[in-house]
């Protein structure tokens, strides 16, 4: 999916554990993307300071939540962690992007953990009740 023309390399990735059935991480997994995606379209468009890539996260996450609640018929919930990466190097006109960079959120008890060698190193923190 193509995010804007300013982030038009980033990859997402995203994992949604849903819990008293699978209707919020469906859910999540259908509306989530677009969401991010719009917020990043929305703020390119109007020629504002480009949203950074955890500021969209941050901001989709909530406006996700939002709209889950607003229209749920049932107690269902998930775990959400969404991972966007964003490769470095060069692009296709020889300009230096930059090493790259990884972006993530979370929300319950999904983790990410980046390796490097044989250690794992966490990315994101558990949220409990």
């Amino acid at each position: 999916m193509r995010l804007s023309d300013v982030y038009s390399a980033v990859s997402m990735l995203g994992v949604f554990d849903g819990h008293g059935g699978a209707e919020c991480g469906q859910f999540m997994q259908d509306e989530l993307p677009d969401i991010i995606t719009s917020l990043i379209k929305k703020a390119t468009h109007r020629n504002e300071c480009t949203i950074s890539l955890g500021e969209a996260l941050y901001r989709a996450f909530m406006r996700a939540d939002e709209e889950y609640l607003s229209g749920a018929s049932n107690s269902a919930g998930t775990t959400a962690t969404v991972l966007l990466f964003e490769p470095g190097g060069m692009d296709r006109c020889g300009n230096w992007r930059g090493p790259g960079s990884v972006c993530v959120a979370s929300a319950g008890d999904t983790r990410a953990v980046l390796c490097r060698g044989k250690i794992a190193i966490p990315l994101t923190i558990d949220h409990k009740a």
